[in-house]
């Protein structure tokens, strides 16, 4: 039987651009699911979740990912890129919403990195999104952290839980 076992609980304030999260991820476990909550009060508009290597650095030259995004007041949109240099999700603090991400292998230098999120949000009670996609780290690297990352602008009141699952 599987179980989360929580690694680390945090809270982003203060208005930062970027926030990294490091050395959560180890040989313990081979999979691992983030769960943010956010409650408004920032202005970055939407955010993006970055993979840091163990040194810290963002590892963001070999991410391929695609998204599907559906709106409750307009078209659903989807894209695939190969160029991507973020895992684009949905982190939005200037409105308010929950995201799942699963995180498969990072540690390992051998297998690539693959995540999976599904993000909800809402900006108001006519605008509502769901996201949903993937991506790729497809050259191996030992992946120990993310970054949370704004993309307009500062990021604030984001609370984050990061699981390995047993």
């Amino acid at each position: 039987m599987s179980a989360l076992r929580l690694i680390r609980s945090g809270i982003v304030i203060g208005g930062s651009q970027h926030h990294d999260v490091q050395d959560v991820f180890s040989e313990k476990f081979d999979a691992y699911e983030i769960h943010t909550i956010w409650n408004g009060g920032g202005s970055n508009g939407d955010g993006d979740m970055k993979l840091l290597t163990e040194d810290g650095q963002w590892f963001a030259q070999y991410v391929r990912g695609s998204k599907l995004i559906a709106y409750t007041h307009t078209t659903t949109t989807d894209s695939a890129n190969a160029s991507e240099r973020q895992i684009e999700s949905g982190l939005t603090s200037s409105n308010k919403g929950a995201a799942r991400i699963v995180v498969l292998n990072p540690y390992s230098k051998t297998t690539d990195t693959v995540v999976h999120k599904s993000v909800m949000s809402y900006s108001s009670t006519t605008v509502a999104a769901t996201r949903d996609g993937h991506a790729v780290a497809y050259k191996p690297a030992r992946i120990t952290g993310f970054a949370f990352a704004g993309e307009y602008g500062v990021l604030n009141d984001i609370n984050y839980y990061v699981y390995g699952l047993a």
